[in-house]
C-alpha cells in the first residue's frame, strides 16, 4: 500500500510541477517587465503609466457615450 500511494503521488508532482512552473515564469516575466519600464527613470515610468491609465478610461468613456447616445428620453 505504502509504495502505492509513493506511486501515486509522484504522478500527482509529476502532473502539478508544468502547472507551477508555468505561473513561475509569467511572474517573474511581470516584475521583469515593470522592472524594464522603471529602469530608464522616473519620468519614462510616468509616461508609461499615464498611457496606460488612459488606455484604461479610453473603453469606459467610449462606452458612456455610447450609453448616453442610445439612451431614449422620449418614454
Amino acid at each position: 500500500m505504502y509504495w502505492a500511494a509513493l506511486w501515486l503521488a509522484s504522478v500527482a508532482i509529476a502532473t502539478a510541477n508544468p502547472e507551477y512552473l508555468v505561473a513561475f515564469v509569467v511572474a517573474v516575466l511581470a516584475v521583469w517587465s515593470s522592472v524594464a519600464i522603471d529602469w530608464p527613470g522616473n519620468r519614462e515610468a510616468g509616461i508609461v503609466g499615464l498611457i496606460a491609465t488612459l488606455g484604461k478610461l479610453a473603453p469606459l468613456i467610449v462606452i458612456g457615450v455610447a450609453g448616453l447616445c442610445l439612451l431614449d428620453l422620449h418614454t
